[in-house]
């Protein structure tokens, strides 16, 4: 038993010292890489990218804790070898199944994990960039309204809003610029004003004498004149309860009425799904009444629906600023985000951005091209836009989704068009799982990729008119890597005891460790290179499941094999 003990501890000692040493050369080596590029990441960015780095290299580091671990081994003779084998044999199939696991989940948690980290922190430093932006808006707001340009003054209050909605400065500055634009509204369409006076007069003298007929006809009037008076709309719902019928509008005050018969028109532009018109008609009533819940919270849910689903070209262009141009704001950025991405959208149709960033767990790429390919694959028309993002339909039940593109690069003008006329809206059915496994591994191999995801991937990556042949070759890879794994580790057992047994009587230089070391990595290597090409010859003559459970068949009788051999050892023993 002693013996047992003594393989089995040696396993995982050599397995945990070999991992910490190898993490450390990759976080050695990775540090200074970065640092000659100018870069400095946080501590847990470098752990967690050397942890994704590690997964290729566990093979190897299991295959010399086997080679260690056997190599010492010494053979007792009043020792069944069959019980000085059984516990080690089964350490192995821990450590294979340690990195299936590895394999199949952890990488993907890692990647996940690093991915919402560096979101977090470029965030943080875009928001401080943010109040910069809204503190700037709101002084030019300030200094246009003081030389008297409203229009522009009005532009900057509502930009520096855009940041902070509930600023109370930026809010009593609108309420500021909006009494001066009615004071040089009244005096432009006095006339137009004195008739309204004039009509609504009329109409409350009519109500006074109980003449409702007369009296809403002249509000009538008023409201094809003004069609949101608040006075008009309040003697109609009082002529409405004298006669004994329900109120058109809602509300007890003049104000009140205004504000929710807009509101009523707004929702419905809303629930039509004629977002830009809603959020236009909220924006003007919030500012008006931020103070009325009901208004309040439709301009809540008015302004996320059309930022989920659309975009503001001002945001994009900061967002664009803030995580790729602007190298000073986030000069420690991690790349992760910032990669292009490639979509075929048919078969003749591929979309190519040139970069792209997560912000507020949105999806943004920016420096577009759509380009129209032949049969030859040769560009025949290309559309460029500056800005895109990813979003849902609006309130799709299924997986549709729509790429959004916007700012049209007129070839005429030599210019970008930011008219919303001009956007495209391009429709695709994809999965929140495809979405995600893309911005999570537009940069990655598919090896790094889980295994769930690249069934998910080899399911939906034909609808991009890309092939499913390397998402086929690394699934079968993964299926099988498991079992054949675990053959080489017990080969590797095997011949490291057999080669200590037949040096025992010699002296073992230290030219046969070095030979011992470098063959183990070798025949890994080679090992490896070999199942990857069996993996493709299976893709190549027979269908992925069969392929599987043939491999399976074979790893598991050349297993049992190689641990019979084992068994057999002390009959070899001379």
């Amino acid at each position: 038993m002693k013996k047992e003990h003594n393989i089995t501890t040696s396993i995982i000692l050599s397995f945990l010292i070999l991992s910490i040493f190898s993490m450390s050369i990759i976080i050695l080596i990775y540090v200074l890489y970065t640092r000659g590029e100018g870069k400095n990441y946080s501590l847990i960015t470098y752990v967690l990218y050397s942890l994704l780095i590690y997964k290729s290299y566990i093979p190897y580091i299991i295959s010399l804790s086997v080679y260690f671990s056997f190599f010492r081994a010494k053979y007792l003779h009043q020792k069944s070898i069959s019980k000085v084998i059984a516990v080690p044999i089964a350490t192995i199939v821990v450590l294979v199944c340690f990195y299936t696991l590895y394999d199949y989940y952890f990488t993907d948690f890692f990647i996940s994990t690093l991915r919402e980290h560096s979101n977090a922190r470029d965030t943080k430093v875009y928001y401080e960039y943010e109040l910069q932006l809204k503190n700037k808006a709101y002084e030019l707001a300030r200094e246009e309204l003081a030389v008297g340009n409203l229009d522009k003054a009005y532009s900057f209050a509502e930009e520096a809003l855009f940041y902070d909605k509930n600023d109370g400065n930026t809010l009593l500055l609108i309420k500021t610029i909006q009494e001066e634009k009615k004071k040089i509204y009244d005096r432009k369409h006095k006339e137009e004003i004195d008739n309204i006076n004039k009509l609504v007069s009329l109409g409350t003298r009519e109500f006074s004498l109980s003449n409702y007929n007369k009296a809403n006809k002249y509000f009538t009037d008023v409201l094809k004149l003004d069609n949101n008076n608040p006075l008009a709309l309040y003697y109609i719902n009082r002529i409405s309860i004298a006669r004994n019928e329900k109120p058109i509008y809602y509300g007890n005050t003049t104000k009140d009425i205004s504000i929710y018969t807009r509101l009523s028109d707004t929702i419905k532009m809303y629930e039509n799904g004629n977002l830009w018109n809603a959020y236009n008609s909220i924006s003007k009533i919030y500012l008006e009444a931020h103070e009325i819940p009901e208004v309040n919270n439709y301009y809540s849910i008015i302004r996320d629906a059309v930022s989920r689903y659309d975009f503001f070209i001002k945001e994009a262009q900061e967002v664009k600023e803030a995580y790729l141009n602007n190298t000073d704001l986030l000069r420690y950025s991690f790349d992760f985000n910032h990669n292009g991405i490639n979509l075929m959208l048919g078969k003749n149709v591929l979309l190519s951005s040139s970069s792209s960033a997560m912000f507020k767990n949105n999806l943004y790429i920016f420096d577009i091209s759509l380009m129209e390919l032949d049969d030859e694959l040769k560009v025949v028309r290309c559309d460029n836009y500056l800005y895109g993002k990813l979003a849902d339909v609006f309130k799709a039940t299924n997986n549709m989704k729509n790429i959004i593109l916007k700012a049209y690069f007129d070839t005429n003008k030599n210019e970008y068009n930011y008219n919303d006329s001009y956007s495209k809206v391009i429709p695709i059915n994809i999965s929140y799982s495809t979405i995600n496994t893309i911005k999570n591994y537009s940069f990655l191999n598919f090896k790094y990729i889980s295994f769930s995801d690249l069934f998910t991937l080899r399911k939906e990556i034909t609808k991009f008119g890309y092939s499913d042949e390397e998402i086929t070759m690394e699934l079968l890879i993964k299926n099988i890597e498991p079992i054949t794994y675990l053959l080489l580790f017990l080969i590797i057992a095997y011949y490291s005891f057999r080669f200590r047994l037949s040096m025992a009587t010699e002296k073992f230089r230290f030219y046969n460790r070095v030979t011992g070391i470098l063959g183990t990595l070798l025949f890994s290597l080679v090992y490896r290179v070999l199942i990857n090409y069996i993996a493709i010859l299976i893709i190549l003559i027979s269908h992925i499941t069969i392929g599987v459970i043939l491999i399976v068949i074979l790893a598991a009788f050349f297993i049992l094999f190689v641990i019979f051999q084992m068994a057999r050892i002390p009959r070899d023993v001379r």
